[in-house]
Order: structure tokens, then C-alpha cells, then sequence
């Protein structure tokens, strides 16, 4: 004899439906919930400072580094090297060149040397910084001296470890005018004011062969860019890493 099939109750189906309804409702509930807890326990925990490192485990290195300031002489300017990248290489050292054309203790605006130069003590943690220049400041050298004293007193305060040597502006083969004679003064007594070391460019007129200057009659010439590095290198102290 045949079975006859089943037959539903709507209340019956209601109340099945309303069961299926719950029981997925739980599933969903306690997945997300186990999802949770396990995302919290699994989570990386947030990053502190481990007491056993210490500053000099994060400096510690085996190659001396350079960090230069800089104008388009130190930039380059349509050069194929310059001599931050000579001087480096010569030496063994690594560098970073932060110099931006157009740019000195006043001039460049946002670009100036004090906006980059406390950002470039402490992120490159460097045993040497040369800052160079500048002829860009030719126009308001009576600006100079305030600005450049508070940016070495900066350069030390953040870059204790480093020596830290001041170049100033260097000029092509004629005769400077007597806007770039007072920015080369001005920064000569933002050095001397804070202990640092000054190199004059200016009487050591390192760029007297008009050959080392580019057609515009301003820029080195990549041959113009060895000399500086050599002339350079040969006021530049050297560095002893402990």
C-alpha cells in the first residue's frame, strides 16, 4: 500500500520556517563572533619601544656618511655627476645630496636651507654635513646671518654626532658681485657665532677657468663639478667611525 505523503499545516510551516530562520541566525551570529575574537587575539600587537635597543644599535654603521646642503651647484645643473657624488665616492662613503637648485639660507622661499635641514640631521643620522652656498642669496644678504645662525644652532642640537662644515657661496670665473661678497660675509659670522668651521669659496676662486663653466656662464661643466670635488675633498675632514 502505498504511503501517502505528509501534508503541512500552515501554522506548521510557519513555525519550521521561523526554526530555520533562528538556527541560521545563531550560526551566522557565533561565526562572527569567533571571527572577532580571533581577529583580536591573532591581531600584531602595537609596536613599543624594546628597552634593550638602544639609539646607537639603529646608527650603528660601516660606511661614513654625507649629508650636503646645497644650490644647483651642488644639485647639478645639465651636469651627468656632481661633486657630492665625486667627493663620496672618492672617499667611500655613502651620501645624500639634498641640495635644490635655486635655494639658499633666504632664497628659495619653502625650498630654503633651514626647511630641509633639520628633516635631513635627523633622518639621515650622517657623520658629516657640508653645507654650500649660497649665490642665490645675493639679493638680501642682510637675512642671511639670523637665518643661517638658527639653522646650525639647529644642525647641532639634532645631529650632535656629526661634524658639521660651512662652505660659502662659490662663484664662477668673474668677478662676484658685491651682493654675493656680503652673503659670503654674513654666513662667515653665522659659523663663527656657533663654533663651526667656514671655508671662503670665494678667495679660493675654485672655478677660474672659464672653461669649467657651462654656455649659460653660470653652472660648472661636469669637468667643473671633479674640480669642486676635488677642492672639496681637500678642505673636508675625515671621519673615524668608533
Amino acid at each position: 500500500m502505498l504511503a501517502m505523503s505528509k501534508r503541512w499545516s500552515p501554522t506548521a510551516v510557519r513555525s519550521a520556517r521561523t526554526t530555520v530562520v533562528f538556527w541560521l541566525f545563531m550560526v551566522v551570529a557565533l561565526t562572527a563572533g569567533a571571527g572577532m575574537y580571533w581577529g583580536t587575539t591573532q591581531r600584531a600587537p602595537d609596536v613599543v619601544a624594546d628597552p634593550r635597543v638602544e639609539l646607537s644599535d639603529l646608527a650603528a654603521h660601516s660606511i661614513p656618511r654625507l649629508a650636503v646642503i646645497g644650490e644647483s651647484y651642488t644639485a647639478g645643473s645639465n651636469n651627468g655627476v656632481t661633486w657630492p657624488e665625486v667627493l663620496a665616492q672618492k672617499r667611500g662613503w655613502s651620501v645624500h645630496n639634498a641640495a635644490i637648485g635655486g635655494s639658499g639660507y633666504v632664497a628659495g622661499g619653502d625650498k630654503a636651507f633651514p626647511y630641509r635641514a633639520g628633516y635631513v640631521a635627523e633622518t639621515t643620522m650622517p657623520d658629516l654635513i657640508l653645507v654650500v652656498g649660497s649665490r642665490n642669496d645675493k639679493s638680501e644678504p642682510e637675512k642671511i646671518r639670523s637665518a643661517a645662525t638658527a639653522m646650525f644652532a639647529d644642525l647641532k642640537q639634532k645631529a650632535p654626532q656629526a661634524q658639521v662644515l660651512i662652505i660659502g657661496p662659490i662663484w664662477d670665473n668673474t668677478t662676484p658681485p658685491a651682493g654675493v661678497l656680503r652673503a659670503n660675509a654674513e654666513t662667515r659670522a653665522a659659523a663663527e657665532a656657533v663654533g663651526l668651521p667656514f671655508v671662503d669659496a670665494l678667495s679660493l676662486n675654485w672655478l677660474s677657468d672659464p672653461g669649467l663653466i657651462q654656455a649659460d656662464g653660470v653652472h660648472p661643466t661636469d669637468a667643473g663639478q671633479r674640480v669642486l670635488a676635488d677642492c672639496i675633498d681637500a678642505v673636508t675632514p675625515d671621519i673615524t667611525l668608533d
